[in-house]
C-alpha cells in the first residue's frame, strides 16, 4: 500500500500503474481540479475546500463517504457546510484522466453536483494524491 491507495497496472492505457481505491477507499487527501470554468478542490474524509475561479473558496464537512456496493470503484462523497446551506456531491472513480491546461494525466475522474443560487452545476475533472 502508498499513501492508503493499492497499485494497479492498466495496460490498455499507456502501460501505467496507477493509483486504485483500496476496499475502504482513500484515506490520503486528494487534489482535483477542472477547466472551462477553471476550479479547484482538496478534499479527504472529513473535509473539503472548493473554489471556482473569480468564487470565494467553500469549506464543506464530509459527512457520508460511500463505495458502490460490492465494488471498490466509484466513490461518493457528501459535502456539506450547514451554515451555509451550502452542498455538493462528489463521485471519484479509477479512471486515467487528462488536463488540456497543465498537459498532465491525473489517475482519477471526478464529477461534481453542486449548486450556484438555484441553479444546479455539474463540474468534471481529475484528481491526483495530495502532495
Amino acid at each position: 500500500m502508498i499513501k492508503g491507495f493499492s497499485l494497479c497496472i492498466s495496460w490498455a492505457i499507456f502501460g501505467m500503474l496507477m493509483p486504485c481505491f483500496a476496499q475502504n477507499g482513500p484515506t490520503t487527501p486528494l487534489f482535483c481540479e477542472g477547466e472551462n470554468p477553471f476550479w479547484t478542490l482538496e478534499l479527504d474524509t472529513v473535509s473539503a475546500v472548493f473554489q471556482r475561479t473569480g468564487n470565494t473558496l467553500r469549506a464543506f464537512d464530509v459527512p457520508l463517504v460511500a463505495i458502490a456496493q460490492g465494488r471498490t470503484d466509484p466513490k461518493t462523497y457528501s459535502l456539506i457546510n450547514l451554515s451555509a446551506a451550502d452542498t455538493a456531491i462528489v463521485t471519484i472513480r479509477n479512471s486515467i484522466c487528462s488536463n488540456n491546461v497543465t498537459q498532465t494525466i491525473a489517475p482519477m475522474t471526478i464529477d461534481i453536483l453542486t449548486q450556484e443560487g438555484s441553479e444546479a452545476v455539474l463540474l468534471t475533472g481529475c484528481c491526483t494524491v495530495k502532495e
